[in-house]
C-alpha cells in the first residue's frame, strides 16, 4: 500500500508518512464493508479489490480530508482527521 501511495508521485515524503496508515483504512473499511474491521472481517477480504486505482482513489480523498485540517503531523497525529473520515459517506459505500 505505502509503495503504491508512493508510486503516484504526487504526494511528498512526509504526507505520504502522514496518510498511509488512513489510506490502508480507508480501502480496507469500503473493501470490508465496514468500518468496524474486525479479524474476521479481514480474513474473507477480497485482496484483488486493493487495485492501484482504488488505491489512488482512497488517498485522493485522505489527502483532501488532510490538507482541510491543516496537512501536517499533528493532524495525522490527533483525532480530527480519522473522525472526518468516519463521519463522511466516502469510507461507508464499497468500491462497486
Amino acid at each position: 500500500m505505502k509503495n503504491s501511495i508512493s508510486g503516484l508521485g504526487i504526494y511528498s515524503i512526509s504526507e505520504q508518512s502522514d496518510i498511509s496508515f488512513y489510506v490502508m483504512y480507508v480501502c480496507s473499511a469500503k473493501v470490508a464493508g465496514s468500518v468496524d474491521i474486525t479479524p474476521k472481517k479481514l480474513s474473507i477480504i477480497q485482496v484483488e479489490e486493493f487495485t492501484e486505482e482504488n488505491i489512488k482513489r482512497c488517498a485522493e480523498y485522505v489527502h483532501e480530508k488532510y490538507q482541510t485540517l491543516g496537512g501536517n503531523n499533528t493532524v495525522a497525529k490527533g483525532t480530527n482527521l480519522i473522525d472526518a473520515i468516519l463521519q463522511d459517506e466516502f469510507i461507508k459505500k464499497s468500491f462497486s
